[in-house]
């Protein structure tokens, strides 16, 4: 690739990402917040795994979005709804535990520890899962789990990215207009198709 194709491929990716992130923060008003962020999101992901997967920038990226969103409005309002109240009522006994004996709160220090990193692999996973697999309420969360547990390092690997893009946004802020959630999803969807394929290529080898 030269370098007048290289350059009209990083504005072409710098379009994209800002097309989407407005897409997200649209549909995300449109489904009042509360009921938009969860289906937004997994449309978002989807988007990002057509890219990917196709190899070409160029895909139908509002009908996409917009099929997905309706698609998945009810099972990722259902997991965005679970996850906020576990992470709520997680942070209130976190609050609690200063007011505990010792042994107490040694006790449910580890628990909260256990949890907390179990809901990691979930909220790193659920929403990529939703767009490359059609399975159950109950599944998802569980196989959200097993891959992230299963694939350690792309689990940390994604945190430290995570970790990297927000000192990005801290050192440039006016980034976060543009670009607030399609680039910390376009490199988490990156780096999960690499651990579904890797799942699935150990799938077929243990067949």
């Amino acid at each position: 690739m030269g370098m007048r194709a290289s350059i009209n491929y990083f504005f072409e990716w710098v379009t994209v990402l800002a097309w989407i992130n407005f897409l997200w923060v649209v549909f995300t008003l449109l489904g009042f917040l509360v009921f938009g962020w969860a289906p937004a999101t997994v449309a978002m992901l989807k988007v990002f795994s057509e890219i990917y997967r196709e190899k070409n920038i160029q895909q139908p990226i509002f009908k996409t979005f917009y099929a997905q969103y309706k698609v998945s409005f009810l099972k990722a309002n259902a997991i965005g709804i679970m996850l906020v109240l576990v992470i709520l009522s997680m942070a209130y006994g976190l609050l609690t535990l200063p007011y505990l004996n010792d042994l107490a709160f040694y006790l449910l220090f580890g628990f909260y520890l256990i949890m907390f990193s179990l809901v990691t692999f979930i909220i790193l996973f659920i929403f990529p899962v939703l767009t490359q697999y059609k399975l159950s309420f109950l599944n998802s969360i569980k196989y959200s789990m097993l891959v992230g547990l299963s694939n350690l390092h792309y689990s940390v690997g994604i945190v430290i990215s995570m970790g990297i893009i927000y000192a990005l946004f801290r050192a440039f802020p006016g980034l976060l207009l543009f670009f607030a959630v399609s680039i910390p999803s376009a490199i988490l969807m990156k780096l999960a198709l690499k651990v579904f394929d890797r799942v699935g290529m150990q799938t077929e080898m243990a067949k």
